[in-house]
């Protein structure tokens, strides 16, 4: 790991965190074009970006310039079919020089990240940051790549703060629950992960972390049915999923020859 990205990792704590609280929304305002761009770059699954915009709408107008960054930043097309039949119901996107160059941010860093480009994509998250403009989206993001590069403690802390300080990203649960997860919380991933799906019920990943979270508590047959639930939703989410869901059983099936 080089030394920019060590320092990045101080800017974590130091910078991003204390600057979340400067925006605060709530997960009824419709979707602003850095918070579409960011769940998009920050790796949220596409069905749920998809129901993100269908439930909120959207506030600004997608135009060419904007579904080009979508598309740097790794969207496919159930996001861009989403955004054909979004409720509109303001023009609110900020067109300043600054914004623009946060969306240009947050789109190379979507691209760097699909990439494993990840201390590139720290450094232009960090330029985002110096733009001064809409911090959760960056936040958003941000946990994503030190979630990548197994910085979990760190991704726990941004989108612990991020959730705190701006409902407007109930997505943030699910990462934070998988985060929970690996730092070896499952009662705080599990509460996390149901937080999540009662935003959307249809959501594989969060009903995929609960299902992780209830096998840390052997409680197998709960986490069987959740990978069950997980693959349903989104039937090409893993084969080893499949075979995690079938392979795991509680202390009593296992005795049982049925």
């Amino acid at each position: 790991m080089s030394n920019v990205f060590k320092r990045w990792s101080i800017l974590v704590v130091a910078l991003l965190i204390p600057f979340l609280s400067s925006t605060a929304g709530t997960n009824h305002d419709p979707l602003r074009d850095s918070e579409v761009l960011a769940l998009v770059a920050g790796a949220a699954l596409p069905v749920n970006i998809a129901h993100e915009i269908a439930v909120r709408g959207l506030d600004f107008t997608p135009d060419a310039a904007f579904r080009s960054q979508l598309k740097v930043a790794g969207a496919d097309g159930a996001v861009f079919a989403a955004l054909k039949v979004a409720k509109i119901s303001a023009s609110g996107a900020a067109n300043g020089q600054a914004h623009q160059q946060l969306l240009q941010h947050l789109a190379a860093a979507g691209q760097l990240m699909g990439a494993k480009k990840y201390e590139a994509a720290a450094i232009e998250l960090n330029g985002a940051i110096d733009s001064g403009s809409d911090s959760p989206a960056v936040g958003f993001v941000m946990g994503e790549v030190l979630r990548a590069t197994d910085r979990h403690s760190e991704a726990v802390a941004v989108y612990a703060e991020l959730l705190k300080q701006n409902r407007g990203f109930p997505e943030a649960h699910t990462k934070l629950s998988y985060n929970l997860y690996r730092t070896g919380e499952p009662d705080e991933a599990l509460r996390e992960a149901k937080l999540a799906i009662a935003e959307n019920p249809g959501n594989p990943e969060a009903h995929k972390n609960l299902g992780l979270a209830f096998e840390d508590m052997r409680k197998f047959d709960a986490a069987a049915a959740e990978f069950q639930e997980a693959l349903r939703l989104k039937p090409d989410y893993a084969i080893k999923l499949e075979r995690r869901a079938k392979s795991i059983q509680s202390p009593a099936a296992q005795a049982s020859p049925d």
